[in-house]
């Protein structure tokens, strides 16, 4: 996210591993953790660019 704005690829993938998590049983749910958890802590995301 830069000035408050999602790409929409990544609106489309995050709302893709929320449906997995939320449908995909506990390996779904494991999967879904895993994707949101790296996509946290990897380099490049918004946080990086705003500063925090």
């Amino acid at each position: 996210m830069i000035n408050g704005k999602v790409h929409p690829a990544k609106f489309a993938a995050d709302g893709m591993m929320t449906l997995v998590g939320i449908y995909g049983g506990p390996v779904g749910a494991g999967l879904s953790v895993v994707y949101f958890v790296v996509g946290a802590y990897a380099k490049g995301r918004a946080r990086d660019y705003q500063g925090t």
